[in-house]
């Protein structure tokens, strides 16, 4: 596989991770939302302290219930990414 087309699945991947990352928040499926994160992930909120600290099942499942309906969320201006070659998944 050439470096183009390495890149290009990496980007497929990128992609595809936060497609899966959508569809757990608007189906409040809190397993799916773990299994999207990184070890290293660190979350950021608009509240303060700004630092989430929701990084387990128990934590996102107890968000959920706070919430009527299913979750809407939006996903912009993807088109200028670029996937590093050095991506480990």
């Amino acid at each position: 596989m050439n470096i183009q087309s390495s890149k290009a699945t990496d980007e497929a991947g990128i992609r595809s991770l936060i497609d899966q990352r959508v569809k757990a928040l608007y189906a409040k499926d809190a397993q799916a939302m773990i299994s999207c994160l990184a070890p290293d992930y660190v979350p950021f909120t608009l509240a303060p302290p700004l630092v989430s600290t929701m990084t387990s099942a128990k934590e996102y499942e107890s968000w959920f219930a706070t919430w009527q309906g299913p979750i809407g969320t939006e996903i912009r201006d993807l088109a200028s990414f670029r996937a590093a070659t050095d991506l480990k998944p």
